[in-house]
Formats: structure tokens, sequence, C-alpha cells
């Protein structure tokens, strides 16, 4: 039981959250090509960190 609730979590988390965003990403930037999974997954994961250093950084100037 424990295992398909991890495999659901890790469908969710990685699939949905990181794949999809990169695939959203990548076919804004060029509409007419099918990115690879990988490209996906390396865009996903650098746009998620972005976002993260982004509201870190806000948080740090909103704190000064």
């Amino acid at each position: 039981m424990l295992r398909l609730i991890g495999r659901i979590f890790f469908e969710l988390f990685f699939e949905i959250i990181l794949h999809g965003t990169g695939h959203v990403l990548i076919r804004f930037v060029k509409p007419k090509s099918e990115p690879s999974d990988t490209a996906c997954a390396i865009v996903g994961i650098a746009f998620w960190i972005a976002v993260y250093a982004g509201g870190y950084a806000t948080y740090r100037a909103a704190a000064a």
C-alpha cells in the first residue's frame, strides 16, 4: 500500500509539476518542436529553482 502511495506522489510531483512545467515552457518558446523528456525535466527543475530563489529574495528584501 505504501509503495502505491509513494508511486502516486512521485508521478504527481515529477510528471505533472516538473515535466509538465518544462514541457509548457519549451512549447511556449519553440511551438513547432516536440521536446524530449530530459529537456522538459531540466527546464522544469530550473524554473522551480528560479521561482524559489525569486521568492526567497523577495522575502529577504521585505524583511529588511
